[in-house]
């Protein structure tokens, strides 16, 4: 991404990038599938397994499938908000080259 400059107004008022934000978003998201598929299989452990190992096993991993579930959740959410914020950032960006933009031709008067 080039360095966006902005003489006029002095300062980027909305620095960052959203394409970098949206490929944040998208391994977030990415995490929250993992996860949550994780947090199902994990559902599933109790088997046929039988005995004091099988029941240390299961007093162990008792909360491991809510506890991925939350993870998942979490992840999703951060998915979402980065995008949200990609989206909000792009659109001041544009804001701030308009804002460049008027700033100069006032100059220019």
């Amino acid at each position: 991404m080039a360095m966006r400059t902005f003489p006029a107004l002095g300062f980027d008022p909305a620095p960052g990038s959203p394409s970098a934000v949206l490929a944040q978003a998208r391994d977030a998201d990415r995490a929250a599938r993992a996860l949550s598929g994780a947090a199902v299989a994990a559902g599933r452990l109790d088997a046929r397994w039988r005995g004091a190992a099988a029941e240390a096993c299961r007093d162990h991993t008792r909360e491991l499938p809510g506890d991925l579930g939350r993870a998942a959740a979490a992840h999703g959410t951060l998915a979402r908000e980065l995008a949200s914020y990609a989206d909000d950032l792009a659109a001041r960006q544009l804001r701030a080259a308009d804002l460049e933009d008027r700033a100069a031709a006032l100059r220019a008067r």
